[in-house]
């Protein structure tokens, strides 16, 4: 009866020696863990994350963090076209920055309006002046606007049939400088003077002769004494 039950002591010692051998991995080879590298990082969490190939055996190499904090770099759209009103223009941001990502940039900027302006009416034959108007107002560092009036004169150069002293005729203007022409008798008689020309006064009108010729109306094709004597051209 002894003998049995030292050889049950004995052989509960060896199992339990070969149990602590095994959980120890003494009896077991020893495999070291295997990941994946990393994914890419996921630009809602900011989290990037790798899998185990090979669990470890034994006293193989523990598994390290299968998760780990990522850097995301902000993300921006492109600028709006610029605001004519306001001079600004916007953009929106896509995708905040997380984990020391580069920080997003202004949502709202100035920029460069040109200044647009219309085009130049027609010249005022007496006053010497044209105007045109401001359609868009530059802002910011935009093309500044320029003159809203400047001086003009009509050009009456070409031919034109005369009314004077009670006869008519045909002379033909030729312009000398931006305000004189030069006239030359087509046909007529000679109340038509060809020695006296045809100079623009300012304020006033178109001097022949002595005379100060003013348009009638806008169609500028026919100028009238303004003192209402029997002098006019007409084309």
């Amino acid at each position: 009866m002894v003998e049995i039950v030292i050889l049950l002591v004995v052989f509960l010692i060896f199992v339990g020696i070969g149990l602590a051998l095994y959980f120890s991995g003494l009896l077991t080879p020893s495999v070291d863990c295997e990941l994946s590298d990393f994914g890419e990082c996921d630009p809602v969490t900011g989290i990037r994350r790798r899998k185990i190939i090979t669990k470890p055996q034994g006293n193989g190499e523990k598994c390290e963090e299968l998760e780990e904090e990522c850097s995301i770099d902000c993300v921006m759209s492109k600028w709006s076209t610029c605001d004519t009103v306001s001079g600004t223009q916007t953009r929106s941001i896509v995708t905040p920055s997380k984990n020391g990502g580069k920080k997003c940039g202004v949502t709202v900027q100035g920029c460069d309006i040109d200044c647009v302006m219309g085009e130049w009416s027609q010249c005022d034959a007496v006053l010497g002046t044209q105007s045109r108007s401001i359609i868009t107002p530059n802002k910011n560092n935009g093309k500044k606007c320029g003159s809203t009036t400047q001086e003009c004169v009509v050009d009456i150069t070409g031919k034109w049939n005369i009314h004077i002293g009670g006869h008519e005729g045909v002379v033909e203007l030729s312009k000398i400088d931006n305000t004189t022409w030069q006239v030359k008798k087509v046909s007529g008689n000679e109340n038509i003077r060809e020695n006296h020309n045809v100079t623009y006064i300012k304020g006033k009108g178109y001097e022949y002769n002595s005379t100060i010729l003013i348009f009638s109306d806008n169609s500028l094709k026919r100028l009238v004494n303004n003192q209402g004597v029997g002098l006019w051209l007409w084309k």
